[in-house]
């Protein structure tokens, strides 16, 4: 009787399975040259080394909304922030194209 139980137990888990782990996975646009603006963000990650990178870590984390990645390359005016991988849950504000040291994207 017990082992019946379990047994129907199981199979309802199987059969009703949480929606999150049959929601389609997430896409992201990947804009080169974009810098957007999306103001605070919620995680900086140092030390990234590509925008595919930083677009994955935007994509693993059900928060964000929209990443931008600058580069090595960044003008001096960005000081330190070079190589850095900013996410945010917010919608974008604004886009410029100051060069091929930005890039960003927007999860769909």
């Amino acid at each position: 009787m017990i082992r019946r139980i379990a047994l129907a137990g199981a199979l309802a888990f199987a059969f009703f399975a949480p929606a999150a782990a049959q929601q389609p996975p997430r896409a992201s646009t990947v804009e080169a040259g974009v810098y957007i603006e999306f103001g605070p963000s919620f995680v900086d990650y140092q030390n990234i080394e590509s925008p595919e990178r930083c677009r994955d870590l935007c994509l693993q984390d059900r928060r964000c909304r929209v990443w931008r990645y600058v580069g090595g390359t960044a003008p001096a005016e960005y000081g330190r922030a070079r190589r850095v991988c900013v996410l945010g849950d917010r919608a974008p504000q604004t886009r410029t194209r100051p060069g091929g040291w930005a890039t960003s994207g927007q999860v769909q």
